[in-house]
């Protein structure tokens, strides 16, 4: 998931599909955390 939101992916139902393990079981805390404003300067990016 870490990796999809590095790579720019910003959709909440793609990233929930991502989830693995317990976090599965807390799809409403995950969309939650999930929401907000991630801009370039959050992302790594390898130049």
């Amino acid at each position: 998931m870490i990796e999809a939101m590095i790579k720019g992916e910003m959709d909440l139902e793609k990233l929930d599909k991502l989830a693995e393990g317990r976090l599965k079981e807390k799809k409403d805390q995950l969309e939650y955390a999930l929401t907000g404003i991630i801009g370039p300067h959050q992302q790594f990016k390898s130049i």
